[in-house]
């Protein structure tokens, strides 16, 4: 027998003879694989108790106090979801309202730059004044020894080509001259913050539990928060902090973030990794589809289901993922190929480079750099360097699978940061001359107290990374350079454990799922003898065993009663 109950004890009065229907959908085959609430309407009684929860007064035509009340349903006593009544109408003898299960979205309000980081006042900065926490920050935040933000070295979009990025000028007076160009120094010099994601996902889902496929990655991204409501730009040391109405230097982590919704932007998430959002009486996970689809586990429900089924045929579908911000570039010249990036430097000057660790096109060109020894010496090196042509990595990837006629999308609206690998002379002293490959991303920066961004540029944050062609992605200037040898730097998914056309990066996430949705299905209508108890843990995305063969449950359709106990169940499913 149903029964809804609110917070506060007080079971609500129902019509008698009613069945109160549901449908439960598998989030795992759902267009964005988060959970659909659950509704149904239901008819309440006209009764003084219920008048009092939702405020109908007892005089005509006066409109109710309250639409909604919060409420747990029960059948036959036991809990079996949360959610809330909603009033949708009233006439002379009976209340109507809709149970709304618990909705995902309820728990993802707001915008990113509303959301509660962290946030510092460093004071006026001034010659006299204590320093101490605005260098504890900034130090770890360049050293990436923070684990809220980072501060990486960075170029901007608009001075990529006006100036040499790889210059080490050794007198205090230039640095103002260069910090025009890059967006973060050693210990501030406009300071950008780019804000982990693992840090980003406690404050904005703090009661989710993250699956351990991509746990690791999450603990790798970084996501770029470059705007600035007042940052006064000419004083270059401290270029993009905020001022408070008091002129003190304000970092505040959220003011930065752009103009994103939490929904949409977990919701673009979700498309990264291929991943779905589940909901158990207890938590909230973020599950890998890869990982329901190889998870050995299964749940047997061969005795639960009865004689009769029906089966229909479903062709199998197209599958899409990549990045939309992505532009197509189109290569016309003939392309070398090469199974690393780090190949790429030996090519002759102008060769056009597929590197199949990276995924992405590059064109081989030489600069001269101007690079700072020690007592304010300097030399002129020539250097190697790969022009970014396409990212091909991260461009949208649609596979073709027959005659099928339905499109599953795990496109991303992020925009992957671009970067720019250049095979550089390093000097580790003075005496010492060595060559390393290192990696500047290139950023976007909007104007200072302008539109704030609606993209989220993101990478990944490294201590330190190889591939097995030896390319090390590091910053290693010297004395007034942008960073010193250590720290946490900037670059797109452009390695081959995060690149969409390798199965060991992200694309490791979206082949088996892309394998799967392409096969062709049959689905089986069958009624399913399940107990209250069964409905209050059902896990929807768990693998059923029925006559030794492995299934998904696709819908689950629930019939239950106000005037006497037990459920009924039919349920769709596909093959696993």
């Amino acid at each position: 027998m149903i029964a809804f109950i609110t917070s506060t004890g007080v079971e609500i009065d129902l019509l008698p003879n009613q069945e109160i229907a549901l449908t439960i959908e598998n989030a795992f085959l759902s267009s964005d694989r988060i959970p659909v609430a659950w509704t149904t309407d239901i008819e309440l009684a006209l009764s003084e108790k219920n008048r009092r929860l939702f405020g109908i007064p007892g005089a005509m035509l006066l409109a109710p106090q309250k639409r909604q009340v919060n409420v747990e349903m029960r059948i036959d006593g036991i809990t079996v979801m949360s959610g809330k009544l909603k009033l949708t109408g009233c006439d002379s003898q009976r209340i109507n309202a809709s149970f709304v299960g618990v909705e995902i979205e309820s728990s993802l309000t707001g915008s990113l730059k509303d959301v509660q980081l962290d946030k510092w006042n460093f004071g006026k900065l001034g010659e006299y004044d204590d320093k101490t926490l605005y260098n504890e920050v900034m130090t770890g935040a360049a050293d990436g020894t923070r684990d809220d933000f980072a501060t990486p070295c960075m170029i901007r979009a608009s001075e990529e080509d006006t100036e040499e990025p790889y210059i080490d000028l050794p007198t205090e007076s230039t640095r103002e001259a260069w910090a025009t160009k890059f967006l973060n120094a050693k210990i501030g010099t406009f300071t950008v913050p780019v804000v982990r994601l693992k840090y980003l996902l406690q404050r904005i889902c703090a009661d989710y539990r993250i699956d351990e496929e991509f746990a690791t990655y999450i603990d790798k991204i970084g996501i770029v928060a470059p705007y600035r409501t007042n940052g006064n730009i000419a004083d270059y040391r401290t270029g993009c902090l905020d001022k408070d109405e008091n002129g003190n230097f304000i970092l505040d982590l959220a003011s930065g973030m752009p103009d994103v919704s939490i929904e949409d932007f977990v919701k673009n998430l979700l498309n990264v990794f291929a991943a779905t959002i589940y909901l158990t009486p207890t938590e909230k996970r973020i599950v890998a589809n890869k990982t329901i689809i190889e998870d050995a586990e299964f749940i047997d429900w061969t005795n639960r289901i009865g004689d009769d089924f029906e089966q229909e045929c479903e062709e199998e579908q197209h599958y899409e993922c990549g990045f939309s911000g992505v532009s197509e570039t189109e290569i016309k010249e003939s392309v070398v190929e090469c199974e690393h990036v780090n190949e790429a430097f030996k090519q002759p000057e102008d060769t056009v480079v597929h590197a199949s660790d990276t995924g992405d096109y590059y064109r081989v060109f030489k600069k001269t750099v101007s690079l700072g020894l020690s007592y304010g010496e300097s030399t002129k090196k020539d250097v190697t360097a790969l022009k970014l042509l396409k990212q091909g990595g991260m461009a949208m990837k649609s596979t073709s699978a027959g005659d099928a006629n339905e499109t599953i999308s795990a496109t991303s609206n992020f925009i992957p940061v671009r970067s720019l690998p250049y095979l550089m002379p390093a000097y580790v002293s003075w005496a010492i001359n060595t060559e390393e490959c290192v990696v500047i991303p290139i950023i976007e920066m909007p104007e200072v107290g302008g539109t704030r961004p609606t993209s989220v540029y993101f990478g990944t944050l490294e201590n330190s990374l190889s591939t097995a062609g030896g390319y090390t992605p590091r910053v290693q200037l010297t004395s007034n350079g942008c960073y010193g040898a250590g720290g946490d730097f900037l670059s797109s998914f452009m390695l081959s454990e995060t690149s969409l056309s390798m199965n060991g990066g992200l694309h490791r996430f979206h082949e088996p799922y892309k394998n799967w949705i392409e096969k062709e299905k049959t689905v089986t209508k069958i009624s399913v003898n399940l107990t209250v108890a069964d409905l209050a843990n059902l896990q929807i995305w768990k693998k059923r065993m029925i006559y030794n063969q492995l299934f998904f449950i696709k819908t689950l359709a629930i019939t239950c009663y106000t005037s006497k106990n037990g459920i009924t169940a039919e349920a769709d499913f596909i093959p696993a």
